[in-house]
């Protein structure tokens, strides 16, 4: 996890008390409270199966979200409650309420802020360029460590994407070469890495 991002975890979750909860949404009822408050317990976790670190400017989670190690499947990015408390003052008023928001919600705007679901499969298509990172191999879960399946969910995202930057490269050497000096990172490693996958491809059916 990373500081910044720990640290606002750790700030709404001292916020998310019973008596905050009761001012701002006015529930006496003892029940919603602590169904609420048994929602804040629980944890949405963010991954990364890519080997690039990317920099997200967010306008709540603000984190470098690290690149895994050669010899690891996936790296751990960050973490915050399912059900976070986000602070709104009023100018008017002078007075600060919490809005509740769905931290599987929060998690998705961060990774792709075009996506306004929660299924990370969908191509969102919006203004947002470059900052569709589930297609990048970034996502969300709910599990620590996550499912095998989330796993190969990212990694098949990631590699649809890879598939489709290695074609866009390959267009730009045969009729734009000069373009090729401004092909990005991302155009590199996925070059990279689908010849990697490639090589270990090969050398698993040469063993059969």
């Amino acid at each position: 996890m990373y500081k910044i991002v720990q640290t606002n975890s750790k700030t709404l979750s001292r916020l998310f008390t019973q008596e905050s909860v009761a001012r701002s949404f006015h529930h006496t009822d003892k029940h919603s409270i602590e169904v609420l408050g048994n929602l804040q317990k629980r944890t949405v976790w963010i991954y990364n199966v890519s080997r690039l670190t990317f920099n997200v400017d967010h306008h709540f989670i603000k984190a470098v979200v690290h690149g895994r190690k050669q010899d690891e499947e996936y790296s751990m990015v960050a973490s915050l409650p399912e059900a976070v408390l986000l602070p709104r003052y009023s100018p008017d008023s002078c007075e600060t309420t919490f809005a509740l928001q769905d931290g599987k919600r929060l998690a998705q705007d961060f990774i792709n802020s075009d996506n306004l679901g929660l299924n990370q499969d969908q191509e969102a298509k919006g203004v947002s360029l470059g900052r569709n990172l589930n297609s990048s191999g970034v996502f969300w879960s709910m599990n620590n460590p996550p499912l095998q399946s989330e796993i190969d969910s990212a990694k098949r995202r990631m590699e649809k994407h890879y598939s489709f930057l290695n074609r866009q490269t390959v267009a730009y050497a045969l009729y734009q070469p000069l373009e090729l000096k401004a092909l990005s990172p991302e155009h590199e490693e996925a070059y990279r890495y689908m010849e990697e996958k490639e090589k270990t491809q090969e050398t698993q059916n040469v063993r059969k």
